[in-house]
Order: structure tokens, then sequence, then C-alpha cells
């Protein structure tokens, strides 16, 4: 883990200078900020100094936070500049990225993996090792915390090796775990207004139907009775809707063939999109 810090420290402020001489002297200052962060000694400084910096989601913040000014900054230049490459061990060519997490992706690829399923993956690993250390040490205290990263680093471990891929690209990509949180979210909220927005349209062919539909039973009924005029309306209702029809219930008296008045009930499937009856049960 460390030699791979290094490796992005270097990457960082070695961007960082030619940021600065190419004429994006913020971006570049920056991109050094953040080499320097990644920076072993430098982080173990900042904890000792942070009481939270052990917290995931605030140091992962802050990467994400100075690497987002890295791109502002940058495009914000009217220079146009070469895209810093980056590279892994895994990775025969230098493939050219706009970002860590765009050239992480394209590792990945290679294993049908992207940055956010790992991270997706890691923290349901994360879960389970503290929810079964939950079990064991209920009392939580230093066994508990001790017995769940021991259970994380081992499972991690196995995941890595059943994906194909070493620990050091994992620790890479989680470190974009608040962004693909972020996106996840947006990703729900958008799949709800859609979904929202189909029921909607849903019911509106539904209540455009309706009332066509119960002629059209009506008309069915009567074509089939032995006595048509003895056709008396009881009632039409709506039961419920599956994925691409509703079904009514449809209820009226008329005249058997012995000219006895009977009551009779159906239930009608109707297609939504067509308003075609499809089933009579």
């Amino acid at each position: 883990m460390k030699v791979l810090k290094y490796v992005l420290v270097v990457f960082f402020i070695l961007g960082g200078l030619g940021g600065i001489f190419s004429g994006s002297p913020l971006s570049g200052l920056f991109s050094i900020l953040l080499g320097g962060v990644f920076l072993p000694e430098v982080s173990e400084l900042i904890q000792n100094k942070v009481k939270d910096w052990d917290n995931k989601i605030l140091r992962y913040g802050v990467y994400i936070i100075l690497f987002s000014c890295i791109g502002v900054f940058s495009e914000s230049s009217d220079l146009n500049t070469e895209k810093d490459v980056v590279s892994f061990n895994d990775v025969n060519n230098r493939v050219e990225v706009n970002s860590i997490k765009d050239s992480l992706n394209n590792v990945l690829g290679a294993y049908s993996l992207s940055v956010c399923e790992i991270c997706s993956d890691v923290s349901v690993i994360e879960s389970e090792a503290i929810k079964e250390a939950d079990i064991k040490f209920p009392k939580y205290g230093k066994e508990h915390l001790d017995y769940s990263e021991k259970l994380r680093v081992k499972r991690t471990s196995e995941y890595a090796e059943g994906k194909g891929i070493s620990e050091e690209i994992i620790n890479s990509a989680i470190a974009f775990a608040y962004e693909c949180s972020e996106e996840e979210r947006q990703n729900r909220i958008s799949n709800l207004k859609e979904g929202k927005q189909n029921k909607l349209i849903k019911k509106e062919k539904i209540e455009e139907c309706f009332g066509n539909a119960c002629n059209l039973i009506k008309e069915k009924v009567k074509k089939a009775m032995h006595n048509p005029k003895s056709f008396e309306y009881i009632d039409c209702k709506y039961l419920g809707a599956g994925e691409n029809s509703f079904t009514i219930s449809y209820s009226y008296r008329g005249q058997n063939k012995l000219g006895v008045l009977i009551l009779e009930k159906m239930k009608v499937e109707v297609d939504i999109e067509k308003c075609e009856l499809l089933e009579v049960k």
C-alpha cells in the first residue's frame, strides 16, 4: 500500500509542477497539495493533528475535493495540455486518461469490473465483517475492532484473488467510495423519478381505456346471451393492474336458456396499450 502511495505522490507532484509551468498554476498547486496529503509521513502528521482523520469518509472526501479542484482549474485554462498518464503493473500499455478514476476503469474493464462496483463489493465485505464482530463481541471494544478488521482484510484479499486483481488496485478504487456513493444516490433519485413518471403515464392510459373496456365487455356479453334484450347492467369495477394489463370485474343480469333471470359475474383482463380484451375468467 505504501508503494502505491509513493507512486501517487510522485504522479501528483510531477503533474502539479507540469501544470504550474504550462499555465495552470492553481490546478498544479492543488495537484501538489494532493500529492503531499498522500505522502505517508504527511498523512501520519495530519492524523496526529486531526482527530477524525481515520474516518474514511472524511479522508476520501478530502481526496475527492482536492482532485475535483485539479480538474476544475485545469479546465478553466485556455492552454491545451497533455493528459496525465497512469500505469499499473497489470497493464502493459500506457493509456491516456482524463482522471485516475477513468484510468482505473480502463484497467478494470479487462476484468469486467468498475471502480464503483469494487466500492460496492468492498462496502458489503466491511458491513458483513462488522456484523460478525457484533455477534462475537457484543460489548464492542478493542477485540471487536481487531476482529472486524482481521475479517475485512482477509476477505478483501480473497475478493482480490477471486477477481484476479491486485489489492493495490482495490485500495485505489475505494478512494472514490464517496463519489460512487453520490453517483448511486443520484441514480436512485433518477430511477425513482422515472418510475413515478411511468406510473403516472400508466394510470392515465388505464383511466382512458377503462370506459371503453366496459363497453367492449357489454357488447361481447350481449352477443353471447340467449336473449340480449334481457341484459341488465349491474356494475363494472377496476380491480388492479399488472405490468402490461389491468383487470375489470363486470356484473350483469340476463335470462338463461330456461328464461330465468340470473346474476352473472366475470373478471376480464385488458391490454393497457391497445385497450383490448385479453382474457375472460
